[in-house]
């Protein structure tokens, strides 16, 4: 709907302005659902090598917050460069075994139980869930509220509302230089399959962008 949409400004290329407008949103409304995090909190991101992930890293560590990144190894110098402060290989090791260490976080992929986040986080704790696997989502959607109520957690998940406030602020940001759209790569639209499949991967850190020839080349000017 047209009233969900914010004008491109200038000096922001074409291709930075296509990567902000779900994954810069879902990370923005996100964190507001814990608006009181600073230096004294710790976030941990699990899929944080995605478009949602890469922008939250950025968002977390302005406010001066520690932030652990949880994805495949293969993206950990990406993620460590781009601004975590430590990272954990999904592989090689379960992120809900250190009790009472998170006071936020933060599930792409979801792919763990309610007990599981309730051992990971402090008491006082959040959790929000972006995505993940049905039966994961289910059972935070279902028992989240009740789950966390003995230690004031709260275990929830997020609705995505798009934005055009939200698209402004986030193509203002980026204009300052204090929010850097991370872009794994640009396919023309002529290559969307392999676009699909470079996200099916697993391996792409940020964005994948589909764009029209002329414009990419325009817009990796910026």
């Amino acid at each position: 709907k047209a009233e969900i949409l914010a004008p491109k400004p200038e000096g922001l290329s074409f291709i930075h302005a296509a990567s902000l407008p779900q994954a810069g949103v879902i990370a923005l409304q996100t964190l507001r659902r814990r608006p009181e995090l600073g230096p004294s909190d710790t976030i941990l991101i699990n899929g944080a090598g995605g478009g949602v992930g890469t922008f939250a890293i950025q968002m977390v560590r302005a406010l001066g917050a520690t932030v652990v990144a949880v994805d495949r190894a293969e993206k950990q110098e990406a993620l460590i460069a781009l601004g975590a402060d430590a990272f954990v290989d999904y592989e090689q090791t379960n992120f809900t075994a250190q009790r009472d260490r998170y006071d936020l976080i933060i599930d792409v992929i979801s792919t763990r139980t309610i007990g599981d986040y309730r051992n990971a986080l402090r008491d006082g704790g959040n959790l929000v869930v972006v995505g993940g696997r049905v039966p994961s989502l289910l059972s935070v959607g279902v028992m989240g509220r009740l789950a966390g109520k003995r230690r004031g957690q709260k275990l929830e998940l997020l609705l995505h509302r798009p934005s055009a406030d939200d698209n402004a602020d986030l193509a203002r940001h980026c204009l300052s230089g204090t929010l850097k759209p991370v872009i794994d790569s640009i396919y023309p639209l002529e290559e969307g399959a392999a676009a699909l499949s470079r996200i099916g991967s697993g391996m792409a850190v940020g964005k994948v962008i589909i764009s029209h020839r002329r414009v990419a080349r325009m817009a990796t000017s910026y």
